[in-house]
């Protein structure tokens, strides 16, 4: 280049932006379902089903965290808690296979007890997930909001709240009141 030329400046209709989503060909979503209130797990699911998947280019990762609580409350031998993980499973793909089929979605369900994971919180393993699980990359995580009262969240904490924070790809937090004030 002479050094009398002017530099050639591209425009931005010349230059060809890939979004980063481009890669990935199927809409992988991650959902979370509390076992504790089913009626929000379902009424998030059933907001995923309707508005944010393609039918037979998505597919739905369900995921339910059993708390310590609970696991503690139900068994007490390494045998046990891997039933009860398998019970869990199964009660949660009978919630939503009909569903899923219908809306010609691929699925699959995965249960995690936080006693088996030591000193992390339901809302660390939604983000662990978020990064790659099974060696599928998810394009979303989709959870339900509870809307606890302010004294109830400063004790109990927010799972949506850290998720949003915290995670590394888009979060869809679905008010769930609107629907459960209705069908009370």
């Amino acid at each position: 280049m002479d050094n009398n030329e002017a530099p050639v400046i591209k425009t931005t209709e010349e230059v060809s932006i890939k979004p980063v989503c481009a890669t990935v060909k199927e809409r992988r979503i991650l959902v979370r379902i509390d076992i504790a209130s089913h009626q929000h797990s379902k009424i998030s699911a059933e907001f995923v089903l309707k508005h944010l998947i393609k039918p037979k280019e998505s597919s739905i990762h369900f995921l339910t965290i059993i708390p310590r609580k609970e696991v503690s409350e139900y068994s007490s031998t390494l045998s046990q808690n891997a039933s009860r993980c398998k019970a869990t499973e199964l009660s949660i793909e009978k919630w939503f296979k009909n569903i899923c089929e219908k809306n010609e979605v691929a699925f699959s369900v995965e249960a995690v007890e936080l006693a088996m994971m030591s000193n992390k919180t339901i809302s660390s393993i939604i983000c662990e997930r978020c990064l790659r699980f099974s060696g599928k990359v998810y394009t979303l995580v989709a959870l339900a909001a509870h809307n606890r009262s302010g004294i109830a969240e400063f004790f109990l904490g927010s799972v949506c709240k850290y998720v949003v924070a915290n995670a590394c790809i888009p979060v869809c937090v679905i008010n769930t009141a609107p629907q459960i004030k209705e069908t009370a």
